[in-house]
């Protein structure tokens, strides 16, 4: 789960990204959550940017999950 976030930001890095947020599940109660934003926010580092904690949106993993994320 850490390499899957850490690959998912250099691909998005490597095409010109450079302001990120995330939508996640709750990362205290799940492991995979919390090792894939741990492997965005390492990938976004060494590249010199930040991920900020107001910029991660935990919601449940469902479709209404994801529109609450993005609102």
């Amino acid at each position: 789960n850490a390499l899957a976030g850490r690959l998912a930001a250099k691909h998005l890095l490597s095409l010109g990204h450079r302001k990120f947020g995330i939508i996640s599940g709750a990362r205290l109660t799940n492991d995979r959550a919390r090792l894939r934003v741990a492997g965005i926010r390492a990938a976004l580092q060494e590249s010199g940017f930040d991920l900020p904690e107001w910029c991660v949106s935990e919601q449940a993993f469902s479709f209404a999950g994801g529109r609450a994320g993005l609102a």
